[in-house]
């Protein structure tokens, strides 16, 4: 869980450099991490902490155990002897004991989400979602620096930073007091100008220091774990995933500041959530060079985006939330729903980098696409939200009170929401309360055999038509059905294939469901291939 702990200095020369790292890890991607250890504008501040992410979900060859979820996690592939092996970045290839368990997961535009220290889900679609328990690997950091006058110092101060590298996001929770400490106890070392005749001294104390620091932490795993096995998951709702037992990480993040910050505009930050939209918190120096930020300019922005998980809940986000992110970690931008911290002020003129821009100083929220706004009035939201606005301006409800009010209010909406491949599960308990357990079943069958399959022998066929044609007896029944298809992105053409069918009973069926889909739904009937239907 953790991986090393990195020591890393400014030098006027060779810019952020790691000076030590405890245990070696190598040199490689060094000045990228360094980077991130001393992001820009920290030469005015005089303390920080914050977290980040450098890289995505790395899984490790070997055992695994392999599951789907409906409501809840059950197993995927029968046999005892599953081995999971990579064949590329992009695709998991499982391998079971027999032929017909084989299994490859293209992960392509697929949401990776972690769920335990061996557990991950996947998701290709809002019906195709996998588990994997086995051995992955993701790096989390934590980092707190201080910035030190020093006349001795070429450039009058010292600036420095410790951070520890863990597979748990959690985890960095309880890390920030060893951390700060051993901070402390680097700075008591002298900097990179005075190595010149000492050049080898000076790592290997400073690698002595971080050796102790890892330690430290290795001694609150036990405990962690312990506490992380009690950690309240929902089996009922995936959604719903976030950590009861969290606190260490959020325990400074406050809706209540969230709001003092962007007042109204919160409800644009809440409709970008929904909707998985790309999102940066922008802090960066004052314009003013003379000015001093203040002290913990990225922690108060952490924490501010650490309350978007208040904002949402019972939704889960946490593992979408990246930290602070630099220009040099290319790639991230062309993803799909994270929230990122960024510094340098280029990134408000690359709006092909982000659909939403939060800019901390000034207290504005920018879209990228004005076409496609969440300005939109949505009734409902302008009303929730002045009143919740009125009831912390007036009634001074307290940060609890706030979390409970947006809770309900999401959940009472949820529903209601278009079908995205975060937010799964939801609209299939909706169409669940429609169905028998047998039909529901059924339906979901049906659908995993349209994902999973590139063809259907006529007998698959004519069971797919049967049986929906058994289940949907009510419009209603048709259209929630029809909501889930759709919004899950299978090819409206399949239900129309069975018109090429050789087998007359397949025709039939098929012609017969079609005729029920032109009566409910004209314009659905209109989106299948023309040629099927003939």
């Amino acid at each position: 869980m953790i991986k090393a702990l990195f020591a890393a200095e400014f030098d006027l020369v060779k810019g952020c450099v790691i000076t030590a790292s405890y245990p070696d890890t190598g040199d490689s991607g060094f000045h990228e991490l360094a980077s991130y250890m001393i992001p820009d504008g920290v030469h005015k501040i005089k303390q920080d902490k914050f977290f980040f992410r450098i890289g995505n979900v790395r899984f490790i060859p070997g055992q695994v155990q392999t599951y789907h979820f409906d409501y809840q996690w059950k197993p995927l592939l029968q046999s005892s002897n599953q081995t999971l092996s990579y064949s590329d970045d992009n695709v998991l290839k499982i391998r079971g004991e027999k032929e017909s368990e084989w299994l490859d997961i293209n992960l392509f535009n697929a949401q990776v989400h972690v769920i335990s220290h061996d557990f991950v889900s996947i998701t290709l679609n809002p019906d195709l979602i996998y588990g994997i328990k086995g051995k992955f690997t993701q790096d989390y950091y934590l980092a707190c620096l201080r910035n030190k006058k020093d006349a001795t110092i070429k450039r009058g101060s010292l600036i420095r930073s410790v951070a520890v590298c863990s597979s748990d996001l959690l985890f960095l929770g309880i890390c920030d007091q060893k951390i700060q400490k051993c901070l402390e106890n680097y700075f008591e070392q002298v900097g990179l100008d005075h190595w010149v005749n000492d050049a080898d001294s000076n790592p290997q104390a400073i690698e002595k220091i971080l050796e102790k620091g890892f330690n430290d932490l290795s001694g609150e795993l036990a405990y962690y774990k312990f506490s992380h096995s009690l950690l309240d998951y929902s089996s009922k709702e995936l959604g719903n995933l976030y950590p009861k037992r969290a606190d260490g990480l959020t325990i400074n993040a406050s809706l209540l500041d969230l709001f003092e910050k962007f007042n109204m505009k919160v409800r644009i930050l809440y409709r970008a959530l929904l909707q998985q939209k790309r999102i940066i918190f922008l802090c960066h120096e004052c314009s003013n060079q003379e000015k001093q930020i203040g002290d913990n300019m990225y922690s108060n922005v952490c924490n501010l985006v650490l309350s978007l998980c208040f904002l949402v809940s019972p939704l889960n986000i946490i593992q979408n939330i990246q930290g602070y992110k630099s220009l040099l970690d290319k790639g991230w931008e062309q993803q799909n729903s994270w929230i990122s911290i960024v510094s340098n002020p280029i990134f408000e003129y690359r709006k092909e980098w982000w659909d939403i821009l939060c800019d901390v100083n000034a207290g504005k929220i920018i879209e990228s696409k004005t076409e496609q706004s969440l300005f939109i009035n949505n009734e409902n939201d302008i009303d929730f939200f002045q009143n919740l606005i009125n009831l912390i301006q007036v009634s001074h409800i307290n940060e609890l009170q706030v979390r409970s009010i947006l809770q309900k209010y999401t959940s009472s909406i949820i529903g209601n929401l278009p079908q995205t491949l975060q937010f799964k599960g939801y609209r299939r308990m909706k169409i669940k309360e429609l169905f028998n357990e047998q039909q529901y079943a059924q339906l979901l069958n049906i659908l995993a055999m349209m994902k999973l399959q590139k063809s259907m022998e006529d007998i698959e066929l004519l069971q797919m038509y049967e049986t929906l044609l058994d289940c949907l007896k009510t419009e209603h029944q048709f259209k929630e059905f029809f909501k889930l298809f759709t919004e899950s992105n299978y090819d409206l053409n399949t239900l129309g294939i069975g018109t090429m069918c050789s087998d007359i009973l397949v025709q039939e069926k098929c012609r017969e469901f079609l005729k029920l889909l032109e009566k409910w739904d004209k314009q659905l009937m209109k989106k299948i291939n023309l040629f099927f239907v003939i």
